[in-house]
Formats: C-alpha cells, sequence, structure tokens
C-alpha cells in the first residue's frame, strides 16, 4: 500500500544502513564472515552495500509512474477511487488490479518505471515491486505487496554469521574503547552518519549468568543538515524527533529480548548477549523462540493532532530453512487508539477491519540459490474498509506526504546515498581493499564455495 506516512519509509532506509553499519562495519569479524576469504568477504559486502545504497538513494521515475504515484497516495485508504480506473493499473485478472515497477542502478542515481511483467531481478541493485488490489466486499478492499531486491551472492547464513560475530563483539565492548575505534574504523561513515545523528553512550555490563547488557543511545539533530538539506531537516524537526515510541519484544513465557525506545529526537536501544546470540533481559541466557511478540506504543504528529497507538501486538515467527531465513508480523488484535475523539467514535469499525481474518502481515526475507542473484524481500498484506471518516484521516496523511515530496524527499535520498557510498567504502578498506568496488572475483568464489 502506499505509504502515506513517509516517516515511515525514512525509518525504515534508515534502519537498513544501520543494520548494515553494524554488521559490516562495527565489528571486522563479522565483515569477514560474509565470505570463506577476506577478498570473498569484501566483494560480497560490496554488493551488498551497493545494492542498497543504489536502491534507497537518488532516484529518477519514470513520467507514467510518477503520475501514477500521487494517485496512490490519495488512495490508500479510499481503494475505490482507483480501483476500476484502467488507466493506474499495468494489469488487470478477475478483481484484482496489479501494478508493477522495475529499477536498476544507472550512471546518474536509480531509475524506477512501470513495467508490464517486471522479471525478479537478476543482478545487484535490480529492484521488483508488485502491488495488488482485490475488491472483497463491498466498501471493503485488500492491499498485497511484494518488493524483491538483488543484492548479490551473499548467503542468508553469512549474515546470520555475521550477526554472531557482531554480538560476540559486543559481549567484548567498553565504552571508552569503542567509541575511540569506530571513528578510526569507519571515518567515512562516521563523518556522513554524524551530520544527523550522534552516537552518545554505549554502555556495557556483564552479568553474573555470564551475558552482557548492551544499551545503545543516540540523538537525531536535524539542525545538523539544516543548511545542505534544509527541507529534509524541516520535516524531520517538525513530524520525525517529536513522535514517541517504545517497543518490545517478549515471548509466551514473558521473557523480554530487546528494548527500543524514542522520545524527542532520543533514541535508546537496550538487549542482552551471551555467546553470540541474544539473551533474555530479564532471565537467564537461552537461545531466542521461533514464536514470540512485539508490543509497540507510538505516538506521532498528523496535521493538527497527535495520533497513535497503544499495546499494538504482533506475532513474530522467525523462519531458519537452509535456503530462506524470513521474519514474519502477524497484527491480529486491534490496538488502543489515541485519536481526536469525534475521529475516533466514527472510526471504530473501519479500524478494527484490517486485525479480522488473516489480519496485517508483514514478512521480511533473504533467499539465496545457487547461480541466481541473492534477493532481499518484503511482502505485506492489508484489508481497508472505506467510510467517511477514514477519507478524512487519509487526506490528512496525503497532506504530510505532500510536504515531504516537496524537497525533503530528494534531500533524503541524497543523505541514505552519502551514507552508503561511506560504509561501503568503510567496509571494503576494514577488509583490506583499496576501493569500494567489486573487482569480480567475490561472485566466482562463492559460485566455487556453493558448489
Amino acid at each position: 500500500m502506499s505509504r502515506s506516512l513517509p516517516r515511515r519509509r525514512t525509518t525504515a532506509r534508515l534502519s537498513i544502513l544501520f543494520l548494515g553499519l553494524a554488521t559490516l562495519g562495527g565489528c571486522r569479524d563479522a565483515a569477514l564472515a560474509l565470505g570463506s576469504s577476506p577478498v570473498e568477504a569484501r566483494s560480497e559486502s560490496a554488493r551488498l552495500l551497493g545494492a542498497l545504497g543504489a536502491r534507497f538513494g537518488p532516484s529518477e521515475l519514470d513520467s507514467a509512474y510518477a503520475t501514477r504515484r500521487a494517485r496512490f497516495a490519495r488512495s490508500s485508504l479510499v481503494p475505490s477511487q482507483i480501483y476500476d480506473d484502467s488507466s493506474v493499473w499495468t494489469s488487470a485478472r478477475g478483481d484484482a488490479r496489479l501494478l508493477e515497477l522495475a529499477g536498476h542502478p544507472t550512471a546518474r542515481g536509480y531509475s524506477l518505471s512501470l513495467q508490464r511483467g517486471a522479471p525478479l531481478p537478476s543482478r545487484d541493485g535490480e529492484y521488483r515491486h508488485l502491488l495488488q488490489l482485490r475488491k472483497l466486499a463491498e466498501s471493503e478492499f485488500e492491499w498485497r505487496g511484494r518488493d524483491d531486491l538483488g543484492v548479490g551472492a551473499v548467503r542468508g547464513d553469512a549474515l546470520g554469521d555475521a550477526l554472531t560475530a557482531l554480538f560476540i563483539g559486543a559481549e567484548r565492548w567498553r565504552e571508552p574503547a569503542i567509541r575511540a575505534q569506530l571513528p578510526a574504523a569507519m571515518p567515512r561513515t562516521t563523518a556522513a552518519l554524524g551530520q544527523l545523528l550522534s552516537l552518545d553512550s554505549i554502555t556495557t555490563q556483564p552479568h553474573a549468568d555470564g551475558a552482557t547488557a548492551v544499551v545503545l543511545a543516540a540523538t537525531v539533530h536535524p539542525q545538523g543538515i539544516a543548511a545542505s538539506m534544509p527541507s529534509l531537516a524541516r520535516y524531520l524537526a517538525k513530524y520525525v524527533s517529536p513522535t514517541r515510541y517504545h517497543s518490545v519484544a517478549f515471548d509466551d513465557a514473558g521473557r523480554s529480548w530487546l528494548e527500543l525506545s524514542a522520545s524527542n529526537g532520543h533514541a535508546s536501544l537496550r538487549f542482552r548477549v551471551h555467546d553470540g546470540s541474544l539473551a533474555p533481559l530479564n532471565a537467564p541466557p537461552r537461545r531466542i523462540p521461533d514464536t514470540f511478540h512485539l508490543r509497540t506504543d507510538v505516538l506521532a504528529k498528523l496535521s493538527i493532532f497527535t495520533v497513535g497507538v497503544r499495546a499494538l501486538q504482533g506475532d513474530v515467527t522467525l523462519s531458519r530453512a537452509p535456503r530462506e531465513k524470513s521474519y514474519t508480523v502477524r497484527y491480529h488484535q486491534e490496538p488502543d487508539w489515541k485519536l481526536p475523539p469525534l475521529v475516533a467514535t466514527f472510526l471504530r469499525s473501519p479500524l478494527r477491519r484490517p486485525f479480522d481474518g488473516e489480519g496485517i502481515v508483514l514478512r521480511y526475507a533473504i533467499r539465496d540459490s545457487v547461480g541466481s542473484e541473492t534477493l532481499l524481500i518484503r511482502d505485506y498484506r492489508i484489508a481497508v474498509r472505506e467510510s467517511a471518516i477514514v477519507r478524512w484521516l487519509g487526506g490528512a496523511g496525503n497532506s504530510q506526504l505532500s510536504e515531504f515530496r516537496k524537497g525533503a524527499e530528494t534531500e533524503e535520498e541524497r543523505f541514505i546515498g552519502e551514507v552508503a557510498r561511506a560504509l561501503q567504502a568503510d567496509a571494503s578498506a576494514m577488509l583490506g581493499g583499496g576501493s569500494a568496488q567489486n573487482d569480480g572475483t567475490g561472485s566466482a568464489q562463492n559460485e566455487k564455495r556453493r558448489e
């Protein structure tokens, strides 16, 4: 479904890069885990980060997609406005309508265009997006989406090994040393991120049960990019920094595994590690189960109102198949809504609808196979019920989206691109390469190792 609240996209893009920062840059052993040799690890990290940086950096939209994109944004909560308009879809199949996009890196940045029958990516940085709208009943519709991005030949198991190496390293972190080492090990990334973010503290505390507690604290400073990216700075200060967020992962036994909080631009992440794995925050060390829960509270600014949810609970499933690792969240329970009083009264039934039946489903996966491009995958599904008040809510969100696209979007892409290129160069240098460019040897070695 269209991103009616662009701050979610900003957060998602930054989160992907921070994952790369932590996994590939925070620990040389983590970066080395991506290949069977430093040369192969350097090649795979360059391909992975190059693909992420290309996709989430500056992009060019063909005119056909640029025109449709605005209509989809306005219609995300009122899809009847576009369901029967054949001019906005690339194809129709029975009661389903389909929009297909293809993307690829170019010399000028990244190209996104409409393409009927868009194929799966077969090269680094290639992208496919499928968006389906299906009518379920009168005034009820279902959105289904899927994104596929080619990221080289890195294996899902290798990324898991890199995360294990990072956790092992975290058990040895001590704040004075790690805060000094990060700028030295990653000078370009530190400088690029430092325009907007400061790492305020890294606190570690060994516990008697053998686990180590880690707390990371950071602050967003929109004023740091005000001169070079004024539109993005204003948008972040107005919409993102004031957002209040708290999320905790917990299992059926009541053990907490991870806690993330943010308020007024300050964010903190709390977790424990033991022998290279996450450990419970409030129980002796053990392996995280394949099923657990995620409870989230979030309050954000929408137009002149403060809106949000409390106790939004998702049921999480981890899958560790040989060639595909995935993380799926299903939301079946309606949360407690924070809405203007009159709006809340009229929205009760429409807001309950997405959680009925299959509920809201969000899935992330990495899939690799011998001789084919490794894919990062996102799938999602959500049903909506239209009403007059939902139209109002969609209009308020679209107003924010329009504000984002008047300058902030382009500047955000430029910032993400700068950080990605810096991270790619630092990872290459850390692994002994003089350049972040792929020399072609990693891919060949990777195929040989797979065989």
